[in-house]
């Protein structure tokens, strides 16, 4: 039985019979060929490979998704539109120089060189982008734009536009969602009239920020970024040279940075951050006063937010140079944050020059005041004040920081400011502690305490001088203010310094300050013997009488034995002077800290040398309770004698 199809199904074979039979050939539609990669040179000739084309227009809308397009040396007068994913792999010698014939490719606005046009997994690479002589806005824009990479490029020369949002060398931005995966590598970028590299994102209402994820801008170089050559004014001018806008997991990493102009930052985030690091960068700053007059500087970095967490800042080298004689300012300025921060290991120059006196200041290090209630910690930094102005300070802290921040800064130098830490009346003074650092030449305080009711830690420091810190102390290093903790410090330089911290050596240099607290007594004679007593105590601060802050060094502990017998005897001469005003039970008390100490440095040596030569030990021991007896009986010259026999009877017992 005959169906429709069968009907349909002969009709068919009967038209196609016929058209055999009269010879005519049916017309068949053919697939396109694959064309995974792509060659441009402007003369048309790609020494065989195809397909060729002229222009690297032609080769983006002619390869396919994912494919490459090979650009050779030449001028290639265009401005490119990337709308598939694709690689644009430059030779050496290819540039990109739209002049103001080409068209404006940001909705018709903006003259740009690379436009990656709201597409993914784009990488563009090895190119020239030459603005000038020409209207160009933007080098590198990718839009909406994810899994994108933009490396090995030069690109200068862009102009700001009539709204005042262009002039930016490379530039990522996100409308209506987040920028991830950025990779910005390798690249020049100079003479731009606004930022050089910038990455971030907002809501469709153009206001509110996005967090974006997992962008990095590595080893780029970059420099006279903030030219403002269209003149606008200083208040219309705000950025950094390299910027990042709200950022998860996010890193600044490599990069060089020099010639900023109109006093804006090397590096500035804002918006809010989160696992963000910056590391090993290399800033150069200029405060700007050769372009206008400026009575503040803004930082080099700066990050401007208020929710933030977790921020790396390690290994970057800063340095200031400031040709203003009237002006104040910051080098770093650091948020509040949540959870715990660094910056370690980064090292803040000024130089230049400063007016004497006055006012004005320069700070390296400032903490922001968002009243975050995470940590900081500050280590292994060197601050190199430059000895510019009366009143910078390596590390300014504010009363503005909250009272659970805490913030540690330990293994720093700071050096040639006029104070090296200072702190307001801080609700948070006792969580800052000031350890192992190496704070000298400071002019006006090594630490200044500027208010806080509560004591700031800095014990175990170097301050200069092997006898400790002034004015509140004995020390000829630099000075420390009141409700400073300075007792024990260090008496050499950090990190292998000696901190006499729970040892004998701690108990000495506590017993130096007690008998300075003691001037004035009111009477001249007794001042005199305390002075003395104090210097000859500081005598056996000499670093190469110890081991650590317990034991002495088995080649020059006698000379220590022999300054500590001079030192006690001054006292003792005091101790019989009755027209002294000093308690006899006071000096008592310094004589017998100080003999006390003796002791246990000859019993830390019996028990080093437990297991050697019982006889020695034996004999150590026996001259330790000889010690004992005539300690109790004020016989402070022979208790000492006995001591110094205990410790050399245990070096002789070393195993």
């Amino acid at each position: 039985m005959k169906t429709p199809f069968n009907k349909v199904k002969f009709f068919i074979s009967a038209v196609l019979f016929l058209a055999m039979a009269l010879g005519l050939s049916m017309p068949m539609q053919t697939a396109r060929a694959a064309t995974p990669v792509v060659y441009v040179k402007p003369d048309n000739k790609c020494g065989g490979k195809k397909p060729c084309y002229t222009t690297i227009q032609a080769g983006v809308n002619a390869v396919d998704a994912g494919g490459t397009v090979n650009v050779a040396a030449g001028t290639y007068v265009e401005a490119v539109n990337v709308t598939k994913p694709l690689t644009l792999k430059g030779s050496a010698g290819a540039k990109i120089k739209p002049d103001n014939t080409t068209p404006m490719l940001d909705n018709g606005v903006r003259r740009v060189g690379v436009y990656i046009n709201a597409v993914d997994n784009v990488t563009v690479d090895g190119f020239e982008i030459d603005g000038k002589g020409g209207t160009v806005h933007l080098g590198v824009y990718a839009f909406n734009s994810n899994n994108t990479t933009v490396k090995n490029n030069v690109i200068h020369h862009l102009l700001n536009d009539a709204n005042n949002v262009a002039g930016v060398g490379i530039i990522y931005y996100g409308w209506g969602q987040a920028i991830d995966n950025a990779l910005i590598q390798g690249n020049t970028v100079s003479y731009t009239d606004h930022h050089g590299i910038w990455i971030g994102a907002v809501q469709a209402d153009g206001v509110t920020p996005i967090l974006s994820s997992n962008n990095i801008i590595e080893d780029n170089t970059v420099h006279h970024t903030w030219q403002n050559t269209d003149g606008r004014p200083q208040d219309q001018l705000w950025g950094g040279a390299i910027g990042m806008d709200a950022a998860h997991d996010a890193t600044i990493h490599g990069n060089s940075i020099d010639n900023t102009g109109f006093n804006m930052r090397e590096i500035m985030l804002i918006n809010g951050f989160d696992n963000v690091s910056i590391t090993d960068n290399t800033l150069v700053h200029y405060d700007g006063a050769d372009a206008h007059t400026v009575s503040w500087m803004q930082p080099a970095i700066e990050i401007a937010s208020s929710t933030n967490s977790n921020l790396a800042i390690t290994g970057n080298s800063i340095t200031v140079n400031t040709k203003s004689s009237a002006e104040s300012g910051w080098v770093v300025w650091l948020p509040d944050v949540a959870g715990n921060s660094s910056f370690n290991n980064n090292t803040i120059t000024l130089t230049g020059r400063f007016a004497p006196g006055g006012s004005n200041y320069l700070h390296g290090l400032v903490f922001g005041y968002t009243g975050l209630d995470g940590n900081w910690t500050v280590q292994g930094n060197t601050f190199q004040g430059g000895n510019l102005g009366a009143n910078s300070t390596g590390i300014r802290l504010y009363d503005w920081l909250p009272p659970t921040s805490a913030i540690s800064i330990s293994g720093n130098l700071f050096k040639g400011w006029a104070t090296g830490i200072r702190t307001d009346a801080l609700a948070n003074a006792g969580l800052v502690t000031v350890n192992f650092n190496n704070i000298t030449h400071n002019s006006t305080y090594g630490v200044l305490n500027d208010g806080s009711a509560v004591a700031i830690d800095a014990t175990c420091n170097w301050w200069g001088a092997a006898n400790g810190p002034g004015p509140v102390g004995p020390g000829k290093g630099d000075k420390v203010s009141t409700n400073v903790t300075f007792v024990p410090w260090l008496i050499s330089p950090a990190p292998d310094g000696l901190c006499g911290d729970g040892g004998p050596l701690g108990t000495k240099q506590g017993v130096t300050v007690s008998l300075f607290n003691l001037l004035p007594t009111g009477d001249k004679n007794s001042d005199k013997k305390i002075q003395e007593a104090i210097n000859k105590i500081q005598k056996i601060f000499d670093a190469s009488l110890w081991v650590d802050a317990s034991q002495l060094d088995p080649k020059h502990g006698n000379q220590f034995f022999d300054r500590e017998k001079d030192a006690v005897n001054k006292l003792n001469e005091l101790l019989k002077d009755k027209h002294s005003k000093i308690p006899t039970a006071t000096l008592k008390g310094f004589i017998g800290n100080l003999i006390d100490a003796d002791r246990a440095l000859a019993q830390v040596a019996i028990n080093a040398a437990a297991g050697g030569d019982p006889k020695e030990i034996d004999k150590a021991n026996e001259e330790l309770a000889k010690g004992d007896i005539d300690l109790a009986n004020s016989k402070y010259g022979n208790a000492i004698e006995h001591y110094r026999l205990a410790w050399q009877h245990a070096q002789h017992a070393m195993p």
